[in-house]
């Protein structure tokens, strides 16, 4: 019985305990904070012309100014220069996706 139950049972109680959790995620588009994904209803406004400063550093990338949905409106979030979070990042733009239900936001961030 221990050499079944080693054999058998203990395999399909790990694969509940590590395959479970990805079973019950909620894939609604929802807010999930900063590194989320927002929803909004309408489409962003165009981008808005800028002009950069002058670059403080050559360790900085410059951030282009962009649209975030901020309750229930698009909020301007101006550029700016950055220094990466960690050595060799690049920053990945901000990215809108039309769907049926409105338009998801998925927040720029530095890659690692």
């Amino acid at each position: 019985m221990q050499k079944k139950f080693v054999n058998v049972f203990l395999p399909a109680a790990l694969a509940v305990f590590i395959c479970g959790p990805a079973f019950t995620q909620n894939n609604k588009a929802v807010d999930r904070g900063a590194a989320g994904v927002k929803m909004s209803h309408t489409a962003p406004p165009r981008a808005r012309t800028e002009k950069r400063s002058a670059r403080p550093s050559p360790n900085h990338t410059w951030i282009g100014g962009y649209w975030e949905p901020q309750n229930e409106q698009w909020a301007w979030a101006p550029g700016r220069w950055e220094e990466p979070t960690v050595m060799g990042s690049r920053w990945v733009k901000p990215k809108y996706h039309h769907e049926k239900d409105g338009y998801h936001y998925e927040a720029g961030h530095w890659s690692h």
